[in-house]
């Protein structure tokens, strides 16, 4: 795909051990207490939590946290416990007991509100529409969308910054088929519950986005479905914000903060004569993209 980005400035290796050690033990444990909850309280007390109305399904890297963050200080929304609940894709076998418990009981709440998760890789993962369709099926879908070399850069310093990605990002490019080969059908036909490399190591192919798309309209009806221009969003938030709000029957609010959240951070910029080439490999998609939803993105027009 071009040279190699050069590379620097990267935790040490037992700096990124360490920390990859320390997430590990608190997943570990928070996962054993929600676990708990699922199987002994919450069949007392699960039908009185609701699943939600609305799902930010994606896409990673496109500027969702600051949306969810920003949807979460509106007073009609109910956030679930945390924004990544990822019940859909890696924590299905849990069972529906488990994700109502990441919700909070509905007597809290205001009956009238709109209840909100945020999992990004669910537009990516080929299993979660049908899964999703089959126990909420009446869900509103917002779907964020970046420049597709952007978005990918972007995901390869997330990785990268947390010490999970080894390569240069010309090298993962190459790399990439030979990570990902096999896992989405894998995944499709149930041999695997969980691939690692089609979560982390998916730069290009999450940017097809038109495939994601139409395998997601296979379940849902396009009404259901909001897209949002995450160029647009950032330049436009006004205008933005108020199509969505729409979108999910709020009332519109003004003064509401805006953060720019979990900005990614490089330590070179992309090399142009890969960005060059990632921008011909997805031309052809980005046109089946405008032509399925009848639209085109900020991004097409440079």
């Amino acid at each position: 795909m071009g040279p190699a980005v050069v590379d620097s400035g990267a935790a040490p290796p037992a700096v990124a051990t360490a920390r990859l050690v320390r997430s590990a033990w608190r997943l570990r444990w928070r996962r054993r207490l929600t676990d708990f909850h699922a199987a002994w309280v919450d069949p007392l007390i699960g039908p009185a939590r609701r699943l939600p109305d609305a799902v930010i399904i994606g896409a990673q890297k496109s500027g969702t946290t600051s949306l969810y963050h920003h949807l979460t200080a509106h007073p009609g929304v109910v956030a679930s416990r945390t924004k990544e609940v990822h019940f859909f894709d890696v924590n299905f076998r849990r069972g529906l007991g488990w994700y109502r418990y990441h919700f909070p009981p509905s007597r809290t709440q205001p009956s009238e509100g709109v209840w909100l998760e945020s999992s990004p890789y669910y537009l990516f993962h080929p299993c979660v529409p049908q899964r999703m369709r089959e126990r909420l099926p009446g869900a509103r879908l917002i779907v964020m969308l970046r420049d597709p070399v952007s978005r990918a850069y972007s995901h390869y310093w997330h990785e990268r910054s947390r010490g999970r990605e080894p390569l240069s990002f010309a090298d993962a490019l190459a790399a990439e088929a030979a990570r990902l080969d096999g896992a989405e059908a894998d995944l499709a036909a149930g041999r695997v519950r969980y691939s690692y490399n089609h979560q982390r190591y998916s730069y290009f192919a999450r940017g097809l986005y038109a495939r994601q798309i139409r395998r997601w309209l296979n379940h849902f009806p396009a009404e259901q479905f909001l897209f949002v221009d995450s160029g647009v969003f950032f330049s436009q938030p006004e205008t933005e914000i108020a199509r969505i709000t729409d979108f999910l029957g709020l009332e519109r609010r003004t003064g509401l903060p805006l953060p720019r959240a979990n900005v990614g951070r490089y330590d070179a910029d992309i090399d142009p004569d890969t960005a060059a080439r990632l921008r011909a490999a997805y031309a052809e998609h980005d046109e089946e993209l405008a032509h399925l939803i009848g639209r085109r993105f900020s991004w097409m027009e440079n």
